[in-house]
């Protein structure tokens, strides 16, 4: 009679909208959300989960909303992180994003320092909950990976312009110097 009850119960649960023994996270976030060079910072949140949860952050080339997705193939292992929710179900941390081809040697890669053919402009940050295996709860944060312009290289080149001006400068001072210099003597 009791497994009867409990499956009864289980069953209400999941038709109820509860998945058992899965949680849920009430928030969760990646910023920033753009990403430009070889290594990016970006801070993981999350809310919501309960006191001492494992969380799970990686980065991914697809989501799993796509059919094909498939954790192990579409999910860096090299990029795995375990965080702990703290005593409230929330916390944060760093996570490092590659930006170029997949570290393990996967078929893919992310942004425009990637050289194989299945490069994806936009990738995501996966947190999950539990091991890196749970498949029954996972949220994902798209970052898109911008190529560097012509603007980001502004700065050097104000610099080198800078540095160039007090060159020609110095040099004009010393021969001002060296030409008084002469018509004393």
């Amino acid at each position: 009679m009791r497994l009867k009850l409990a499956v009864c119960t289980v069953g209400l649960a999941a038709v109820g909208g509860l998945v058992v023994g899965a949680p849920t996270f009430a928030e969760g976030a990646v910023s920033p959300t753009s990403a430009d060079g070889a290594l990016t910072t970006v801070t993981v949140r999350w809310d919501g989960l309960p006191a001492n949860e494992t969380v799970i952050a990686m980065q991914c080339a697809k989501t799993n909303k796509d059919v094909t997705f498939n954790q192990a193939a579409d999910c860096s292992q090299a990029t795995y992180q375990n965080y702990v929710a703290g005593p409230e179900g929330s916390g944060s941390g760093e996570f490092v994003l590659f930006g170029g081809d997949e570290p393990n040697g996967e078929n893919w890669g992310c942004g425009p320092l990637s050289t194989v053919p299945n490069r994806q402009d936009v990738c995501y940050v996966r947190l999950t909950t539990g091991t890196i295996t749970n498949t029954v709860y996972n949220e994902f944060f798209s970052v898109d990976f911008v190529p560097q312009t012509a603007s980001s290289g502004n700065g050097l080149r104000v610099g080198i312009l800078a540095s160039g001006v007090i060159v020609l400068l110095g040099a004009g001072y010393f021969t001002y110097r060296k030409t008084r210099a002469r018509a004393v003597n």
